[in-house]
């Protein structure tokens, strides 16, 4: 008599208390896969390469298997973490005979300037903002004007507190996100008189902001600007309107 001997099963079946995908990728390796789930069968009589064929099946399934299991929790957890600053939406407004502009600086603090603000160091966010008119193979500028805001953190006294425009304006706040509304969201800029502009015709502003390290009497500051990477520059954002 003839007995049919009945494989044994690897770690990670049923029987050994493994996983779905564990018994799945099994069955596939048997070729037996209830339901008919892989078509690529092979026969027994297939020989070493027919066997090295299924198991690099095998590792090909898994892989796939990992990927769309854990793969999108990483990329979003990253996606969060590793927002890049940048310039948010821009608006234009005609006020008093002067052009006015409006935006915000998104994702300010990264963690190496939230943690070198939190230390102590200031730290100091320039805008740029340039307004053009289109001309024939080149761009004419109208205006351009520079914001700078410094960022200080006292520790003793527990407060934020930012220097506008070479201090003409110096502002204290309790909180990191008082400090950012009060340092970035930028309302109605003057840019310049509605008289250097000419009715019906196109303009772009240009905005980009840039952060570094600003002027400290700090021990060892020497050590701290070589063994320390700052700032950031975030791409110019731009906005098409007509006058």
């Amino acid at each position: 008599m003839i007995k049919h001997l009945k494989k044994k099963s690897p770690a990670g079946t049923k029987k050994d208390g493994g996983g779905y995908v564990g018994r799945l990728c099994w069955r596939w390796y048997r070729g037996t896969s209830r339901g008919n789930l892989c078509p690529l069968y092979l026969d027994k009589k297939i020989g070493p390469c027919g066997h090295f064929v299924k198991i690099f099946l095998l590792l090909l399934f898994s892989g796939l298997v990992l990927s769309l299991t854990i793969g999108p929790s990483i990329v979003k957890a990253d996606g969060v973490k590793n927002v890049k600053p940048r310039i948010g939406k821009i608006a234009i407004f005609n006020s008093d005979g002067c052009l006015e502009a409006s935006f915000s600086l998104l994702n300010p603090f990264p963690k190496k300037i939230k943690e070198a603000l939190e230390s102590g160091v200031p730290i100091k966010y320039s805008f740029s903002l340039e307004l053009l008119s289109p001309r024939f193979l080149r761009y004419k500028r109208i205006a351009k004007r520079n914001i700078e805001k410094t960022l200080f953190y006292d520790a003793i006294k527990g407060e934020f507190r930012i220097v506008s425009s070479k201090g003409t304006r110096v502002v204290t706040v309790s909180t990191l996100e008082e400090a950012r509304k009060e340092a970035f969201q930028i309302h109605k800029f003057p840019l310049c008189t509605l008289s250097r502009l000419s009715r019906g015709r196109t303009y772009f502003l240009k905005i980009k902001a840039e952060a570094e390290k600003g002027d400290a009497f700090l021990p060892f500051e020497g050590l701290i600007e070589i063994f320390s990477r700052w700032g950031f520059s975030t791409e110019w954002n731009e906005v098409k309107f007509t006058y």
